[in-house]
């Protein structure tokens, strides 16, 4: 298994053999057994596998580090070990990483893994994943250094109807859509979400159709996994503490 931890006194891509393309696509992901498989199996027909790359924050799970054996010699996988589970979308903090992907691509996503980027037409179709990459140029060939997407939560155990009530939830959607930006004119700050970076650059591209699916309500035990590490990273419960749900997912 190849997994590397990451440098930030220098390019490691170069020695996980990270090649050039077009596009990247990141994900930031501990211990998620439940849609690591799923995330990798959607996202490596949008770029290849060789264009995916995982940034591990310190995983222990025996079914991931399994899966990660199985992938390591096609995807490039990093453990980074910042206190902060979101310091790694920090231009600054993690300067190096940004730098390392302004050598090896001209744009990137990063997700987490209970998210999966698509790409609609105007009449609400899904665009043909082999068409993908083409128009992510297109769109940004009309300029701009970010392309916002539409955050998308689903109902319950569903992964195809998502709450779409009106305008409030619009708004929502996307202030908070996981932007997909141009590494040549990347803003210093936090890029998360379409929010901080419109807030650091005016340069916006209109193009519309791209959307994350957020399935957060598809597996209530990743939903409490994902929420349980989140409180032990900030420092609210104690890092021996343990959530409890019961059969119904309650």
């Amino acid at each position: 298994m190849a997994v590397f931890q990451w440098d930030h006194g220098g390019s490691s891509f170069e020695t996980a053999g990270v090649g050039q393309a077009p596009m990247k696509i990141l994900l930031k992901t501990k211990d998620d057994k439940w849609l690591l498989r799923r995330w990798f199996e959607h996202h490596r027909q949008l770029v290849g596998d060789e264009n995916l790359i995982i940034f591990d924050h310190g995983s222990t799970d025996p079914d991931v580090l399994a899966f990660y054996r199985e992938i390591g010699d096609r995807v490039a996988v990093f453990v980074f070990d910042k206190n902060s589970i979101d310091s790694v979308h920090n231009t600054t903090r993690f300067s190096s990483l940004y730098r390392s992907l302004r050598e090896v691509c001209d744009y990137f996503c990063f997700l987490d893994t209970d998210e999966e980027l698509r790409l609609f037409d105007e009449d609400l179709s899904l665009i043909p994943n082999e068409d993908f990459l083409d128009t992510v140029r297109e769109a940004f060939s009309q300029g701009g250094a970010f392309l916002p997407t539409l955050w998308l939560q689903n109902t319950h155990r569903s992964e195809n109807s998502f709450l779409m009530r009106g305008e409030t939830d619009l708004l929502f959607a996307l202030k908070w859509g996981k932007p997909i930006l141009r590494t040549a004119h990347l803003p210093e700050g936090l890029i998360n979400h379409n929010v901080q970076v419109a807030a650091l650059t005016k340069h916006v591209s209109c193009f519309g159709g791209f959307m994350v699916y957020h399935l957060k309500s598809l597996i209530p035990e990743q939903r409490i996994a994902a929420n349980e590490q989140k409180l032990k990273a900030f420092g609210l419960v104690p890092r021996e503490a343990t959530a409890y749900s019961d059969e119904a997912g309650h």
